[in-house]
């Protein structure tokens, strides 16, 4: 028996074959995304430049403006393309916010890679999905590689080219750094130490909602600082004619309804918000929500409802008005999901196994059924090497921050307070706390209301700005809440 031993270049360019393979497949393979769109406008990408130090840091949250800044268009390909006299860009944070596209940019990249389309000068991209625990728990370079490529043996020679070489020539998207538990955004972790400090030579891109990226801001290594702005009001126009494009009729009412409520035309700047605008449009033609807990109580309602008819159990359901309107049969298991998608997201954990959810239900729940049919759920998507069991997540992060914040809201004031105190000042749970007022207070009066406004403001006040308990007050309607934090933001 012989045992032909392949030097490490050849065993460099096979790993890379099978990596542009898995992403082929991927794109060959790509389920029917969620909401439908039929436009190919996704993402509009600017460069934003800015002063480093204080100037910067001072003005992270979007809305703000900074007079000494400077926000320059960047094509699509030109993450790294240097600047005149600039040094060679080789780390790039992506900014955005939630929905705004920074999946689909990393996703679309690594697929144009894969076949020739983009970033020619590399020979190896490395895509990610920093959601998965797989990849921050991996440990070392080899492991990490094994997540992509199933043979250790293969895995440790490459590492060790990429060692050799300093990683040169090698991009890694690293997407989802705000999906990523605080230990693991820290300095000194395994993915902290590969992605800054270990290969200098290597080429990185990090995408991140503003909320979790600020101690990267100020990060010397970071070259480039680039926001996904989304769309302006003449993108909006465009993606909608387009998405509505076939009957003109609606899509002129939609764009009517949108220039006369300027709230829910900022709302459609990102581009997820403005596909699901367009989705319920689509599909109930009514007056348009104007907060995001109404825009995302209507879409939630309409995906249960339009997936619950196709159960022959539930099929005559007509109707669902709200999320006590579910047949008596689905109340507990969704209820039970809203304390699911709570729980895993106190541990900052987006992504999960089918047995992970099992596990959480009563004996006697029928996943395929009862958890299943709601259809809030899907398959993860994703390049990683299989063998770890099916994984799961919500249909996007934003729908499981809103169940998160149902559940929250249904719980006793004391609880609601504790939770505050424990996760109101993470920056994964933004989103939570936005919902949370909208919920709460959207349709009730405040003597309806069991929530402490008074304390839980006082509480959330120490963790978050000014912007912020704005926006929980957009989110409430609320004279009562409005109050509270004007009070609050009153110097004393």
């Amino acid at each position: 028996m012989y045992v032909v031993i392949l030097p490490l270049g050849t065993l460099y360019i096979n790993f890379v074959t099978s990596i542009k393979k898995k992403y082929k497949d991927r794109l060959i393979n790509r389920e029917k995304q969620w909401p439908p769109c039929h436009s190919n406008k996704l993402v509009k990408l600017e460069l934003v430049e800015r002063e480093k130090g204080e100037g910067y840091s001072a003005n992270t949250q979007r809305g703000r403006k900074n007079k000494t800044s400077k926000i320059t268009p960047l094509a699509y390909g030109d993450l790294f393309k240097e600047k005149g006299w600039q040094k060679t860009v080789r780390k790039v944070l992506v900014e955005g916010d939630a929905g705004i596209g920074k999946t689909t940019l990393s996703v679309s990249m690594s697929d144009d890679w894969s076949c020739d389309k983009l970033f020619k000068e590399y020979e190896l991209l490395l895509l990610l999905p920093l959601r998965h625990k797989e990849v921050a728990s991996a440990g070392s370079l080899p492991k990490l590689l094994q997540l992509l490529h199933r043979s250790l043996s293969v895995c440790e020679s490459v590492a060790r080219y990429l060692e050799d070489g300093e990683g040169e020539k090698v991009v890694i998207f690293a997407d989802g750094w705000d999906e990523l538990s605080e230990s693991n955004r820290e300095e000194g972790s395994f993915l902290y130490q590969l992605l800054f400090e270990k290969f200098p030579l290597m080429s990185v891109v990090v995408t991140s909602r503003p909320s979790a990226s600020g101690p990267l801001r100020r990060l010397p290594c970071i070259d480039r600082f680039v926001e996904i702005k989304g769309f302006s009001q003449d993108d909006i126009k465009e993606y909608t004619k387009s998405e509505l494009g076939n009957d003109e009729k609606k899509a002129s009412g939609l764009l009517e309804q949108l220039e006369s409520n300027p709230l829910v035309e900022s709302v459609c700047s990102v581009p997820l918000n403005c596909a699901i605008v367009c989705h319920l449009w689509r599909c109930l033609e009514e007056s348009l929500p104007t907060t995001m807990t109404q825009l995302y109580t209507k879409i939630i309602l309409n995906v249960m409802l339009r997936n619950i008819q196709k159960c022959d159990s539930f099929k005559n359901s007509r109707s669902l008005s709200n999320f006590d309107a579910l047949p008596k049969e689905l109340e507990q298991p969704f209820f039970r999901l809203c304390k699911f998608a709570f729980q895993m997201l106190s541990k900052n954990q987006i992504v999960f196994s089918e047995g992970e959810l099992v596990e959480f239900f009563p004996e006697g729940l029928a996943l395929d059924e009862k958890i299943l049919c709601f259809g809030l759920l899907q398959s993860a998507e994703t390049v990683l090497a299989s063998g770890h069991g099916v994984s799961l997540h919500f249909l996007h992060l934003t729908f499981q921050e809103f169940l998160a914040s149902l559940y929250l809201s249904r719980q006793p004031p004391d609880t609601q307070l504790e939770v505050f105190r424990k996760h109101g000042w993470k920056s994964h749970f933004t989103m939570v706390l936005r919902f949370f007022f909208g919920i709460c207070f959207g349709h009730c009066k405040p003597e309806a209301v069991h929530v402490d406004v008074k304390q839980a403001i006082k509480v959330l006040k120490v963790s978050w700005d000014q912007l912020c308990l704005c926006h929980w007050a957009f989110e409430a309607r609320s004279d009562f809440v409005n109050k509270e934090v004007i009070h609050r933001l009153t110097p004393h």
